[in-house]
């Protein structure tokens, strides 16, 4: 069984250590390995520790625990909400928790939210691995021309010379792929700029966007200027990177 790494995020000490033991009596496979009373101090550990779950407190001083998902680079672990007020439902599973839990937590609730964090864990742990077979593939395999894409039923490989064009949605990034409906994926722009470093045709012309060249029709001018794509989506591109991006026409 894999151990699933864990931070607990309240800014009440009593309720931190109670949590704590109610994992440890339920969930020996979930390992707390930080505990946290700021939103500060939790995105530090966060950064530091890397977990695959975060139990957030949403009402905190300064700071409450949206403001913690807002902060973070990468949203790339699961999320419970542990509240006293059931008020921030609606609003704590828009930005995707997987369970919300209200205090006093209920065993029996709080053992149906790991069994799904167990799922989904398990689910994105065998995604990684076979996304890494298939980066290891390009690397192996020059001719090899698909990329695989994590959704919520596994994967989807997509080919290169199909992808007209990525843009930043967030921590989450869309993608554009020709005759077919945008996809929107569970992975930083920043991961697809490094799954398509070796392919010249990609280049990230803006923060926000990275766009396939054989796609591009044509390029306006200005500060940082814009292209135009085949299906006549404008791309804006940033003054900072413009120069690289005229040297490759």
């Amino acid at each position: 069984m894999n151990t699933i790494k864990v931070i607990i995020v309240d800014d009440e000490e009593p309720a931190r250590v109670s949590l704590h033991k109610l994992l440890e009596w339920n969930a020996p496979d979930l390992e707390v390995i930080a505990s946290c009373d700021s939103v500060d101090s939790a995105l530090r550990a966060i950064q530091e520790n890397k977990p695959d779950l975060v139990f957030l407190d949403i009402e905190m001083p300064v700071r409450n625990g949206f403001d913690l998902l807002q902060a973070v680079d990468r949203l790339d672990f699961e999320v419970v909400f542990v509240t006293a007020y059931d008020q921030f439902a609606i609003q704590a599973f828009k930005h995707h928790a997987i369970a919300y839990l209200l205090k006093p937590i209920d065993e029996d609730e709080l053992n149906e939210a790991i069994e799904r964090v167990r799922q989904q864990v398990s689910t994105r742990i065998n995604s990684d691995s076979l996304m890494k077979m298939f980066t290891m593939l390009h690397q192996v395999k020059p001719g090899f021309n698909k990329i695989a894409i994590p959704t919520m039923e596994g994967l989807e490989l997509i080919r290169m010379d199909r992808i007209l064009h990525c843009s930043a949605e967030g921590n989450y990034t869309q993608l554009h792929i020709k005759d077919q409906p945008p996809l929107l994926v569970s992975k930083s722009l920043r991961f697809f700029e490094d799954q398509l470093a070796d392919y010249p045709q990609f280049i990230r012309v803006h923060h926000s966007h990275i766009v396939n060249l054989e796609f591009v029709e044509r390029y306006v001018k200005g500060k940082g200027g814009y292209l135009v794509l085949e299906n006549n989506t404008s791309i804006p591109v940033s003054r900072t990177r413009k120069d690289d991006l005229l040297s490759r026409f």
